[in-house]
């Protein structure tokens, strides 16, 4: 029945959401992980492949697992005011190019 299963995803508590916040993996960073899907962290540079900001590329913001959802750095849109506002994301629209941070830690 739907609505059953629609209680179970939506109530479940975080440590089963941890893998529904996952995307997949270009095919250069397959080779290397030997992985086709992985869970979205933060630091991670993914780029949108579905909706309004397909093709954009960017940094991951914020993982936000209550909603499942994601921030991506780029992916935001313009408020009446003038602001930008930061659109959130579903996982599965988007594909992990690199994993890690982007920037070298210096010593």
């Amino acid at each position: 029945i739907p609505r059953k299963q629609r209680k179970r995803h939506f109530n479940a508590p975080l440590h089963i959401k941890q893998n529904k916040v996952s995307a997949h993996v270009s095919k250069d960073l397959r080779t290397t992980t030997g992985k086709k899907t992985m869970r979205v962290k933060k630091d991670y540079q993914v780029e949108v492949v579905r909706g309004e900001h397909k093709g954009k590329k960017g940094k991951v913001l914020r993982v936000i697992l209550k909603p499942c959802k994601i921030y991506v750095e780029g992916v935001v849109k313009n408020k009446a005011d003038g602001k930008e506002a930061q659109i959130p994301i579903d996982p599965s629209n988007v594909i992990i190019i690199k994993v890690g941070s982007t920037s070298e830690k210096k010593v």
